[in-house]
């Protein structure tokens, strides 16, 4: 086993995106408390001096770090791909009609796609968010590890889920992250919050990028909006007492519900009309269920891989499938607070055991030493 590793971190993103501030932040200061690491943050111009190299995939530095030093051992982070389909006839706009094009064209035909895949090929090892996708890039070849987005919690900061802090008659629920995602969970979230809001006094705090906000959301009960901010963001959801971290992507209308749940027996190998469908984006994770676990808070959330495997085997009941399941988990979780408080127990020992960077980092270090140098 080698004594210490150099290793550098290099991103030209803002660290005000979690998938920047993260892996290179959070990440990067667990790996500079680690006695055999040695760590850089954004240097661009000493390649030769370091043993490891880890870059965003959005950035293009790889292929000169490679070419200054061809022994660097360079990974990846964020390294799966997201393309943007839009219906036809959706928009005349040009950034629209490149969207709709993607329908009848293969992604591998685009530069884009083109030079992702040429950074892969580049790098030596892809850092993946979840298990699904380290298990897809093996398949394809790279060497992957699978770490936990888990963001670094605030210093001087103690969870408190907040049970005690509010009357009896009031419940607060917690949202952070894309506003688009809020919106389209709005089906099977509100029907809950408007029921429960006839017994208590119910407030829905939001925190997301207020630029995208609308007015009207057709809710009866309280909705409090904050900018996304780090560290902040753990101060206004400290007061939560149930998280929501939907994924799910419901049906675009009453036409497509039809097409594909009541006549999925002509699009889907199935006979039966009530079987369980779900679509999330293939790079869903469990980071946004993360924070709230930090703060000890019981949450809601869809059934991804991550947060399935993660939480699923204290809090089943928190990870419904479909509307009805939804609303019947938010009613009786609302209306347990012993639940709740033995969910924040566990959500305690857990964070304590296991979701912190300082353990993903350990692992990342280990990963390097096994597959290259101890194997070699």
């Amino acid at each position: 086993m080698v004594k210490s590793i150099n290793i550098v971190m290099n991103h030209r993103g803002s660290v005000n995106t979690g998938s920047v501030r993260i892996p290179f932040l959070a990440l990067g200061n667990a790996l500079r408390q680690l006695p055999m690491v040695n760590l850089h943050i954004n240097d661009y111009e000493n390649y030769r001096k370091y043993d490891v190299a880890i870059f965003h995939t959005d950035d293009d530095d790889i292929f000169s770090a490679r070419n200054d030093n061809p022994n660097l051992i360079i990974g990846l982070v964020k390294p799966h791909h997201e393309r943007r389909i839009e219906p036809l006839f959706n928009s005349l706009k040009l950034r629209s009609l490149v969207y709709q094009s993607r329908l009848f064209f293969n992604d591998k035909l685009y530069p884009y796609i083109k030079k992702r895949n040429e950074k892969l090929k580049a790098s030596d090892f892809l850092i993946a968010d979840t298990i699904d996708l380290r298990n897809k890039f093996e398949f394809e070849g790279y060497k992957s590890i699978y770490l936990k987005l888990v963001e670094e919690f605030p210093e001087g900061l103690t969870p408190d889920n907040g049970l005690s802090e509010k009357s009896e008659n009031s419940i607060y629920f917690g949202y952070h992250g894309n506003y688009r995602h809020l919106l389209e969970s709005k089906s099977y979230i509100f029907p809950a919050l408007n029921k429960l809001n006839e017994k208590y006094n119910v407030k829905l705090k939001v925190v997301t990028n207020l630029d995208h906000v609308q007015k009207k959301l057709g809710n009866e009960f309280d909705i409090e909006m904050f900018e996304y901010s780090y560290p902040e963001i753990y101060d206004f959801l400290s007061d939560v007492d149930i998280g929501l971290v939907p994924n799910n992507i419901p049906y675009r209308g009453r036409i497509s519900k039809f097409l594909i749940y009541d006549a999925g027996c002509y699009l889907w190998i199935t006979d039966r009309k009530h079987d369980m469908q779900l679509r999330f984006k293939e790079s869903a994770n469990a980071g946004r269920a993360y924070i709230f676990a930090q703060l000890n808070i019981p949450f809601i959330s869809c059934p991804v891989p991550e947060v399935s495997s993660v939480f699923g085997g204290f809090m089943p009941d928190c990870i419904p499938v479909g509307e009805k399941s939804w609303y019947m988990s938010i009613i009786k979780l609302a209306n347990n607070k012993k639940r709740r408080l033995e969910i924040s127990k566990k959500l305690n020992k857990l964070v304590f055991m296991e979701l912190s960077p300082k353990f993903e980092a350990l692992k990342l270090v280990k990963y390097i030493q096994k597959e290259f140098y101890e194997n070699k």
